[in-house]
């Protein structure tokens, strides 16, 4: 009787398996740095208040810190006012002018700004933990996914949230930033902004 013979299956060459191994720490790497990396750096190493004028086109004697994840969602669990947007969005620099005109009337010193977009759209593990922080207050789409939205302001005192407000973050038709705010509504705005800071200051 003929013995059938199994055809072995031929190795994989050891150079070969060696690039699949290098493959694998790479991306496994960049898994790593995609889901922790602090995209959130000022301009060309200026000081805070010269790189947001600039990101904003703003030329203000502006008081906004730069944050990056983890130390805004320490803003949130302990004391201070923290603005979160990002440049590319058109609503932001008018909201961030009358926030820090405001605060600086009432003798604040610092705003903490935390810019979310690139972290928002890898998922960056730092960014959730600040949507799940804040989940009570966020917009909820359609199919349960919670999001912040620029531009969103958060009063926090003593790991409360006092105030949180996102008015513009999302604003249906054509309607411009220049149109919309219009001086009765700016005036509405600080009114509430001093609200909520004699509350925040005690």
């Amino acid at each position: 009787m003929e013995k059938i013979k199994i055809k072995e299956k031929p190795k994989m060459p050891t150079v070969q398996k060696v690039l699949y191994i290098i493959w694998f720490i790479i991306m496994v790497y960049l898994f790593i740095i995609l889901g922790t990396k602090d995209y959130h750096v000022p301009i060309n190493k200026l000081n805070d208040k010269d790189s947001f004028n600039k990101e904003y086109n703003l030329n203000i004697d502006n008081i906004f810190v730069y944050k990056n994840g983890k130390e805004a969602l320490n803003i949130l669990n302990s004391n201070g006012i923290l603005f979160m947007a990002y440049p590319e969005n058109i609503w932001s620099d008018e909201y961030a002018t009358i926030l820090n005109r405001i605060c600086k009337k009432y003798g604040i010193t610092e705003i903490g700004y935390y810019n979310f977009k690139a972290a928002r759209s890898v998922s960056n593990r730092d960014y959730l933990n600040i949507v799940n922080r804040l989940k009570s207050y966020n917009f909820v789409t359609d199919n349960g996914v919670s999001n912040i939205y620029s531009p969103t302001v958060v009063f926090a005192k003593n790991g409360n949230i006092i105030y949180y407000d996102n008015e513009t973050s999302i604003i249906k038709g054509n309607i411009t930033p220049e149109e919309y705010w219009t001086n009765s509504k700016i005036l509405n705005k600080e009114a509430e902004f001093e609200y909520y800071l004699n509350i925040y200051l005690g």
